[in-house]
């Protein structure tokens, strides 16, 4: 079993009406990295840990490329077709859904 947060730790979150930017350190190697998510609810910060763990898992037996899993992240609406968790349809005024 592996804990999200025994790997990674978010130092800062930054939540725009758009997306959300959530910098992460790596507790192993120490090295920072930036994700911009449009799936913009909190509740991201550790969906974002778990896919990052995952990945570091992965690494094992497949090679990634860092920048493209910065790229598919923040264009998860796009890829996979998931709306409706806090997101903005409309701006003024502000106008966002929570669905299920």
């Amino acid at each position: 079993m592996h804990f999200a947060e025994e790997n990674f730790e978010i130092l800062s979150t930054d939540y725009k009406l758009e997306y959300l930017e959530i910098e992460i350190i790596d507790k192993e190697n120490k090295e920072k990295n930036k994700y911009q998510l449009d799936l913009s609810g909190l509740y991201q910060q550790k969906n974002l840990l778990t896919v990052l763990t995952a990945i570091k898992l992965l690494e094992t037996y497949f090679s990634f490329d860092k920048e493209m899993i910065k790229s598919a992240l923040s264009k998860v609406k796009l890829l996979t077709g998931l709306h409706g968790r806090w997101e903005i349809i409309h701006q003024k005024p502000i106008i966002a859904l929570d669905v299920a």
